[in-house]
């Protein structure tokens, strides 16, 4: 998701992730921009699981081709209730101005038709520790003792999503490499 307003409320030096705990949302990235009086904000709201649960209601359209721009207007009260500072000591007319504020915002599924890869997660009752080991080093049926089929990448890690389940998840089979 991301929201473009004409009143940020924080700056260039403000860092990712702030305000995170206030989000169902794995991460946030501020950008802010000066053009002599004028200031624009925009902040990009990244969802996977379990959070992608809750905006999933907010994606209207089944295939997702490219983002919905400024179609579901409830994204801007998403935006006031958990993006502003102190959203409920906000008076009304302030409450609108802020949402009137918003130039442009839109939402993207990449888990819908025709990427279908927005988010994986290991299935329910899986044995994560083991299954790593097992991908980490195997080999097919007719040379099981040969051991030289590795598969690693965060999509197979114990840190998915991110470059640090990659290295975890390389280091895991070059442990294996004789």
């Amino acid at each position: 998701m991301f929201f473009v307003t004409k009143t940020p409320w924080w700056n260039a030096k403000t860092k990712p992730q702030t305000r995170i705990s206030s989000i169902p949302a794995r991460e946030l990235h501020y950008y802010y921009r000066e053009e002599g009086d004028e200031k624009r904000g925009m902040v990009m709201v990244y969802a996977d699981a379990p959070s992608m649960n809750y905006w999933k209601f907010f994606v209207k359209n089944k295939s997702h081709q490219k983002a919905e721009i400024n179609q579901d207007e409830r994204l801007i009260e998403q935006y006031l209730k958990y993006l502003t500072p102190h959203p409920a000591s906000i008076d009304p007319k302030e409450r609108k101005a802020q949402a009137q504020a918003i130039t442009c915002f839109g939402i993207r599924d990449w888990g819908k038709e025709p990427f279908e890869a927005g988010c994986y997660v290991w299935k329910p009752e899986i044995l994560v520790d083991q299954s790593i080991a097992a991908l980490a080093s195997f080999g097919l049926a007719d040379s099981i003792s040969l051991r030289n089929i590795h598969i690693c990448g965060e999509a197979y890690s114990d840190f998915q999503e991110f470059i640090k389940g990659r290295l975890r998840s390389a280091l895991t089979v070059l442990k294996q490499i004789n």
